[in-house]
């Protein structure tokens, strides 16, 4: 065994990767990740409504561009006065594009919208509705989505989980109430797109696409785009700690116990004893240490110990007995570290 690290020149350094290159094939990664590009592009162009009936209408007058854009016979072509009559179309998340994009750079079509565009091929006029969903895409639909809901649902960033009122609290979405929320939205969407539908005789075409553009406002793909955009809107958004802020308030499977009442119930001692100790730690909250900061993983109150007890991940240097800060209700609360476990046998193991 060798006991020093050898040591390359750059030469024998550019030799030994060229011959891993050449054995390992890094040439084939390379087109691996083009194709993995090249792949996305022609989904989002086979998911696209408008790419589509674009498709069937023979609008589209050569291959996509590296961009993803589909270039086009301009409909507005006739009126142009120089050049030809070409144009592009982006669809959704091609190009930079978060919804379908119509581009022509003829100074005639300079101002043209993506409305009057899915109006003029003959894919919107006449359905308002759908032209309204189309110009929405993705992102109008889950703003939709927020204001609908915005009673019923909530999403906590730090959990990461969707949370759901059931007339009594917020609790947490164990059934996936909120994808079966977004499931219906969608499946609302699709019927409305259909009732603007033209007979089998009238165009048969244009129906053919309107039944496309149904089928893609109830896919899967739109039911998670129209849930995880929606995770960010003010309306749905909660702050973990807005769960917690009110220590006579408590949150149970039978509804919220005040303490600022009378009521006599079972385990109402062990609440006030909660309270007493300044609310319980739970799992995200930020510590604080003179190593620097640390989060809680898990946290839950102790009767045997009458007060909150938690486990963290905490900087090196933190040793058994230091004096920590835990963000508790938009207030730091003091913590003593130690080692666990804190009870064995009911017997008491920490100080």
């Amino acid at each position: 065994m060798p006991t020093q690290i050898p040591k390359l020149t750059p030469e024998a350094f550019e030799a030994l990767f060229t011959e891993l290159q050449d054995t390992f094939g890094t040439e084939a990664s390379t087109q691996s990740k083009t194709g993995t590009k090249a792949q996305k592009l022609s989904e989002a162009a086979t998911r696209d409504p408008l790419a589509r009936y674009l498709n069937e209408r023979n609008m589209i007058v050569g291959p996509a561009n590296k961009d993803g854009g589909l270039p086009i016979s301009c409909p507005w072509r006739d009126a142009h006065t120089t050049g030809d009559g070409g144009a592009m179309y982006w669809p959704a998340h091609t190009g930079g594009y978060a919804r379908g994009h119509f581009k022509c750079m003829h100074a005639h079509c300079e101002k043209r919208t993506d409305k009057e565009f899915a109006d003029a091929i003959g894919f919107t006029a006449g359905n308002d509705v759908l032209s309204a969903l189309i110009l929405a895409g993705e992102i109008g639909l889950s703003e939709k989505f927020a204001e609908r809901y915005a009673d019923s649902l909530r999403y906590v960033t730090k959990l990461k989980r969707w949370y759901v009122w059931d007339g009594m609290r917020w609790k947490e979405d164990t059934k996936g109430e909120a994808k079966l929320a977004a499931k219906a939205f969608c499946d609302e969407i699709a019927a409305l797109v259909r009732e603007g539908m033209p007979g089998e005789d009238e165009d048969p075409t244009r129906r053919r696409a309107i039944v496309q553009a149904a089928r893609y406002f109830e896919s899967a793909h739109m039911v998670g785009a129209v849930l995880d955009l929606a995770n960010c809107e003010p309306a749905l958004v909660l702050d973990v700690e807005m769960l917690d802020r009110d220590d006579l308030l408590f949150n149970t499977p039978v509804g919220t116990v005040d303490l600022r009442t009378d009521r006599a119930f079972i385990g109402r001692p062990a609440l006030e004893a909660q309270r007493a100790h300044g609310g319980v730690l739970r799992s995200h909250m930020e510590v604080a240490t003179a190593q620097g900061p640390g989060m809680v993983t898990s946290g839950t109150f102790a009767p045997t110990l009458g007060c909150s007890i938690a486990l963290a991940r905490l900087p090196a240097g933190v040793a058994a007995g230091d004096t920590v800060s835990v963000q508790l209700r938009g207030a730091a609360a003091t913590a003593t570290v130690c080692q666990p476990p804190f009870v064995r046998n009911g017997r008491v193991l920490v100080q």
